[in-house]
């Protein structure tokens, strides 16, 4: 009879399969709280949301409207009250779109428009749904410096992606890039804008990019065919994906050092 991997390693301590059973339970763990963080973050915001805001027929209407424009479903529109310039894209079977008292007081009537498209365009590209996910793949691999950069990347992205479609819609980028200029101005004026809700509003930066963009006057795209909306069965396999990927990570790593109880199945 063949000696087991036990016979070849008799000197192994305890400690090893200690090791090997814990750490990819950990690293599960942590993907877990990372998944369960996210969905309350969710369940959170959709109580802001349910709660906090009202409806505008106006509102209602111009999205109703633009959205037909884009080929999107009509999305929700809500109206909360708040002194920061608050405007953002949130929803699961619907997507809802909630513009800050800020935006409906400090804006002119283009720029509005301008913000409101700029939202259409991220519930007709599901950028909330990705954001979600981005996010939740970044608290459950909060030890690797790429998941923040990755999520950071999804988010720049999105909103270039967004700010071309809102022009597109519009026909006015200097009209954007007005209501960009006075969200930056009120960010510096005042405390940091809050950055556990979404919005229109990013790092500096990130603002003063897309300011340049919308000032150079770059060619709006084409909106004659429906903008890409990310797919539940994708949205599933990420979480999958993000649930067991850092256990068999470390069976792959652990598994070929003799470690734990797997060892016998790299053997």
């Amino acid at each position: 009879m063949a000696p087991g991997r036990a016979d070849v390693l008799p000197g192994r301590p305890p400690v090893d399969d200690v090791l090997g059973t814990a750490v990819p339970l950990g690293m599960g763990l942590v993907a877990l709280g990372g998944l369960g963080l996210a969905g309350l973050r969710s369940l959170l915001l959709a109580r802001l949301v349910a709660h906090e805001t009202r409806a505008d027929d106006d509102l209602q209407a111009r999205a109703g409207y633009r959205a037909a424009r884009l080929g999107v479903p009509r999305p929700r529109v809500r109206i909360i009250e708040s002194a920061r310039p608050l405007a953002f894209t949130c929803g699961v079977r619907r997507p809802t779109i909630v513009l800050s008292t800020w935006i409906l007081r400090d804006l002119d009537d283009r720029e509005r428009e301008a913000v409101l498209a700029h939202e259409l365009a991220h519930a007709g590209r599901c950028d909330y749904l990705w954001i979600w996910v981005g996010t939740a793949l970044r608290d459950a691999f909060f030890y690797l410096p790429t998941s923040r950069i990755a999520l950071r990347r999804l988010k720049d992205d999105s909103e270039l992606a967004c700010d071309d479609l809102a022009v597109a819609l519009t026909e006015r980028p200097l009209a954007l890039a007005g209501a960009l200029a006075k969200i930056w101005r009120e960010a510096a004026d005042h405390r940091p804008l809050p950055v556990a809700v979404p919005g229109i509003a990013e790092t500096e930066p990130q603002i003063e990019l897309r300011i340049r963009r919308l000032l150079d006057g770059a060619p709006p795209p084409d909106i004659t065919g429906r903008p890409t909306c990310a797919l539940p069965v994708a949205i599933g396999g990420s979480l999958v994906t993000l649930a067991g990927l850092p256990v068999v990570s470390a069976l792959l790593l652990f598994a070929p050092m003799g470690c734990g109880p797997f060892v016998g199945m790299l053997g």
